[in-house]
């Protein structure tokens, strides 16, 4: 049953009755009747996350998402998920939701070795909501990306850390325009092109 049958007698000064209840019953029980029969309990084992590695198989791209910004279990889920993709699938591309400049600043933490403490590294996530960067869940496992990075476990190859919202626009540009600063990338006989903030 879909949501335009189920909402039949909602609609603006029209009085909800008991026939629209029913069918919107049904339609909950149909739903909660979907989330159990795909729905896995995760005590907290190591293989909780089995089944989902299966489904990953050999697929070039992994999307988690999350119900909700901010919570604690999400967070760690995520976080456990993304270690195994990262072991077991060899996965070494992480995209954020996340301001472009300040996920750099966290990959060059992971990747390169920079800020001596993972608190530095995360320091540049300043433009609200700084909890969904800058809590403990996020530390640890930049914290253990490092070290995986520097055990050399994946032959050389680093795993990154890139962000992908550009709401920090200006920054963003200046990021752009200072990383082009080390390049002559103007061809000869071609004025020069500035860009003011």
């Amino acid at each position: 049953m879909r949501v335009a049958q189920v909402a039949c007698s909602i609609q603006p000064g029209h009085i909800y009755d008991a026939s629209c209840r029913w069918k919107w019953r049904i339609y909950m029980d149909a739903k909660l009747e979907a989330v159990k029969g795909a729905g896995r309990p995760l005590p907290g084992a190591q293989s909780d996350y089995d089944p989902l590695m299966e489904l990953v198989g050999d697929a070039t791209f992994v999307l988690l998402g999350e119900a909700t910004h901010g919570t604690h279990e999400f967070y760690r889920a995520r976080a456990d998920i993304t270690k195994r993709l990262v072991q077991e699938k060899g996965s070494n591309v992480i995209a954020w939701e996340a301001d472009w400049p300040d996920a750099t600043r966290m990959s060059r933490f992971v990747g390169e070795g920079r800020d001596v403490d993972v608190h530095a590294a995360l320091a540049d996530f300043e433009r609200f909501p700084v909890w969904m960067w800058r809590n403990q869940e996020i530390a640890d496992l930049c914290g253990w990306l490092r070290d995986y990075n520097s055990s050399g476990k994946k032959g050389g190859t680093q795993v990154r850390i890139f962000g992908l919202d550009l709401y920090s626009l200006h920054r963003s540009i200046e990021a752009v325009l200072h990383y082009l600063e080390g390049f002559d990338a103007k061809p000869q006989g071609m004025p020069a092109v500035g860009m003011k903030l």
